[in-house]
């Protein structure tokens, strides 16, 4: 089980933010709950709405290991509106499998 939690860390509310998550090195998707669309192989993606300043959300995807080693699972977040700090809508997790 990968767990995503989006903050919103900026100084204005965001109408409209979405996240992928991407998954690499043998992982694959089982099941997200609340996804935008189909759960299945390497990717997924939510819609996350209306975010307001320190407002969080938080994504659950199951995954299952195809192959042995290392793998990773990779959050992006945006959204329609600038951003002041772009760096910081990526985070990446390392997995080992097997």
């Amino acid at each position: 089980m990968a767990t995503v939690t989006v903050t919103n860390k900026g100084t204005a509310a965001v109408a409209k933010a979405s996240t992928a998550v991407t998954l690499d090195g043998g992982l694959l998707v089982v099941a997200a709950p609340g996804s935008a669309g189909p759960a299945a192989g390497r990717s997924v993606a939510f819609v996350d709405g209306p975010l307001a300043v320190g407002a969080s959300v938080t994504h659950r995807v199951t995954v299952v290991g195809a192959e042995v080693g290392a793998a990773a699972v990779r959050a992006t977040t945006g959204s329609a509106g600038p951003d002041a700090t772009p760096a910081d809508n990526t985070a990446t997790a390392a997995v080992r499998i097997g």
